[in-house]
C-alpha cells in the first residue's frame, strides 16, 4: 500500500491520509502540501534552482516565517509561568528559528521544523495518555 504503485505511495497521498486520520491539524495538512509542492518543483523543474525563483518565492510565501514565532512566542509567555518546563522547551526549539531572516528558504526550513515537531510531541503526549512511557525530552547534549 505505501510502496511503489501503491494508493498510499505518493507524499500527498500520505499527507491526506494523516489528516484524514486527524494526525495533523488543517494548517499543517495545507504547509504540508505546499512543502511538497517545492520539493516536487525543486525536483522536476530545471528553472526552479533555488528559493529566490518566483514560482519557489510564491509558495514559500504561504509558509510560516520567523517573525510568525516571535508573535507565537511573544504571546506565549504572557500566557505562561516563567518557570513551566513546557515553555522552557519551547523557547528552547522557537526562539533559534525566530531570530532567523526572513526569507523563503527560511520559512521553508522552520515550517518543517514546526510539523516535525509537534508531530513528536503528540506522538511523545499519546504514548503518556495511553500508559506507555514515551519519549524522554532532554537538554542533556550528552544523552544523545
Amino acid at each position: 500500500m505505501f510502496k511503489g504503485y501503491g494508493p498510499l505511495a505518493s507524499f500527498k497521498a500520505k499527507i491526506d491520509l494523516a489528516f484524514l486520520m486527524g494526525l495533523i491539524e488543517p494548517p499543517y495538512h495545507s504547509h504540508l502540501h505546499i512543502i511538497r509542492e517545492i520539493r516536487n518543483r525543486f525536483a522536476h523543474h530545471l528553472e526552479a534552482y533555488d528559493f529566490d525563483v518566483p514560482m519557489i518565492k510564491d509558495r514559500c510565501s504561504r509558509l510560516i516565517y520567523p517573525e510568525t514565532i516571535q508573535r507565537f512566542l511573544a504571546y506565549y509567555k504572557t500566557k505562561v509561568a516563567k518557570d513551566a518546563q513546557d515553555l522552557k522547551v519551547l523557547i528552547i526549539w522557537l526562539e533559534p528559528m525566530g531570530s532567523l531572516p526572513a526569507t523563503p528558504r527560511n520559512a521553508y526550513m522552520t515550517t518543517t521544523k514546526l510539523i516535525l515537531f509537534m508531530l513528536e510531541a503528540q506522538t511523545h503526549f499519546a504514548l503518556m495518555e495511553s500508559g506507555k512511557e514515551g519519549i524522554v525530552l532532554t537538554l542533556d547534549a550528552t544523552n544523545r
